[in-house]
């Protein structure tokens, strides 16, 4: 017979984490296809791409900062804080990208 497994914890999964790994993946999609367009588009963007992306990074730090605050409370598993935090970090990363090569930065 095989013996029952119980796992006694008082964690939780985080309502903040979880918008925090949303507001990220909104973050990633909405630079995926910023990026995708003005491909197409043979580099030519128009204006709301701007917009798009500015609303991306606020988008991207707020859910950064909701996965901090996540990850430090010891009351919840740590899983979905921390990809929320790579999530948001790496839309930063490619806003980043973007505004180097575009040469809107130095």
């Amino acid at each position: 017979m095989g013996r029952k497994k119980y796992i006694y914890t008082d964690k939780k999964s985080s309502l903040r984490a979880g918008m925090a790994v949303i507001l990220g993946g909104i973050s990633n999609l909405s630079i995926a296809a910023v990026i995708y367009f003005s491909f197409k588009g043979n580099g030519e963007t128009r204006q709301s791409y701007g917009f798009v992306i500015l609303f991306a990074a606020c988008f991207a730090l707020t859910g950064l900062g909701l996965g901090f605050v996540t990850a430090q409370n010891k009351d919840y598993y740590k899983t979905l804080p921390v990809l929320a935090i790579l999530l948001n970090l790496a839309a930063l990363a490619m806003i980043s990208v973007i505004f180097y090569f575009s040469g809107a930065i130095g």
